[in-house]
């Protein structure tokens, strides 16, 4: 792992970065990226999704999104980037954009069925076709479940939770916007929903921030 990551298991976190790390990244601090890994976990639990490991970039998303989610083919592992102007977004935006990312894992096989599977069954330009609309009504099928999962659930609560977690560990006392939630032992995540054009992927069972 690069020296600004972390590890992170859906027990919890646990820090993976050698003594000459930093763990400041370029636009987001450490503590945000992992307050962002707990909040994913907590999600990816929701979902049994347990077998995920997630990777939180100290690097940004590309600038046409607020996040993006990356995974590596055939194996249960993802990246999270969140966009350069991550501070100067409201806490329920950044909330339903990692949401949305993490929601986009479980369609992850469908893909590879859909878009790769079928690549040599057809013209070139009638699989670029069926990509666009594909990506397009996956999307729609996202930001529904996000919303769906932000009125169902208490995401905003395990949101909270999440930062206030960090918090803790950075300062020994929660943020005041959180302290409401400091008797939870950690909820469950539920997300809303961000469409950002670059889903990839990520999970709960670790998380590399």
């Amino acid at each position: 792992l690069p020296a600004w990551t972390m590890a992170t298991s859906a027990g919890g976190s646990v820090p993976s970065s050698p003594s000459n790390s930093t763990l400041v990244a370029d636009h987001v601090t450490d503590a945000t990226r992992r307050a962002i890994c707990d909040y994913a976990c907590a999600l990816m639990r929701t979902l049994r999704m347990a077998q995920w490991t997630i990777a939180i970039s100290g690097e940004p998303s590309d600038d046409d999104c607020y996040a993006s989610i990356t995974s590596i083919p055939m194996r249960h592992y993802a990246t999270i980037r969140v966009c350069s102007e991550w501070y100067e977004l409201d806490e329920d935006t950044q909330r339903n954009s990692i949401t949305h990312e993490v929601l986009h894992l479980l369609h992850k096989r469908v893909d590879a069925v859909v878009l790769e599977d079928t690549e040599d069954l057809m013209h070139d330009y009638e699989h670029r076709q069926l990509e666009r609309a594909y990506r397009r009504e996956t999307e729609l099928m996202v930001d529904h479940l996000a919303g769906f999962m932000g009125d169902t659930h208490q995401l905003a609560e395990a949101w909270r939770h999440a930062h206030q977690e960090t918090a803790q560990d950075a300062k020994g006392e929660p943020w005041p916007e959180t302290q409401r939630s400091s008797a939870s032992t950690g909820p469950s995540a539920k997300a809303a929903p961000r469409s950002d054009g670059a889903h990839q992927v990520t999970s709960p069972a670790a998380c590399a921030t």
